[in-house]
């Protein structure tokens, strides 16, 4: 599995909190504006063959939404709810962002989550050993900062697969 990440904001976030220590930190005008955004790229090669399902973007979410809360859950309850460290829980700010004053008020939904999945392009529906699939997630503001708990859950939905046949060993990926 391979990882990339393009960030403007994030860079400059990374390198100000870096020297803090240093010197007085700097605010430009923007960053208030808008938030710190970082592309990260995921190039996954099926090391089994299996069915993909049509939409996949569904099953993906899933998959890595079940291994990011085995990375990160330390209580291991089934539901957020009743937790004591669901407000300090990153699973709960990115899988079940929770709603913001502003959007109970204007009877939304809910509040958006963190991150964007997106694929280039057409995904397949059967995959075969050495099939290599591409994703990306576009990540916002405090996500990025947690790239490396979202990394091990995508190594976990590797190990577990994919798809119809994940559970006799098919559509593994690393």
């Amino acid at each position: 599995m391979n990882t990339s990440m393009e960030s403007g904001a994030a860079v400059s976030a990374h390198l100000r909190s870096a020297n803090k220590k240093n010197s007085l930190e700097t605010t430009y005008p923007w960053e208030r504006c808008f938030p710190a955004v970082a592309r990260v790229r995921f190039r996954l090669s099926f090391n089994s063959e299996g069915t993909l399902p049509a939409y996949l973007g569904s099953t993906l979410r899933g998959a890595l939404g079940h291994g990011l809360k085995r990375v990160v859950c330390v209580t291991g309850q089934r539901q957020c709810d009743g937790c004591l460290l669901q407000q300090s829980c990153f699973y709960h700010r990115f899988f079940e962002t929770p709603n913001l004053p502003i959007a109970q008020s204007r009877r939304q939904a809910g509040t958006p989550h963190p991150w964007v999945l997106a694929f280039d392009g057409p995904t397949p529906s059967v995959v075969h050993a050495g099939t290599v699939l591409e994703f990306g997630l576009l990540l916002l503001d405090h996500s990025i900062e947690n790239l490396p708990y979202l990394i091990l859950a995508v190594e976990r939905a590797g190990k577990a697969g994919l798809g119809r046949g994940s559970c006799q060993g098919r559509c593994r990926f690393f």
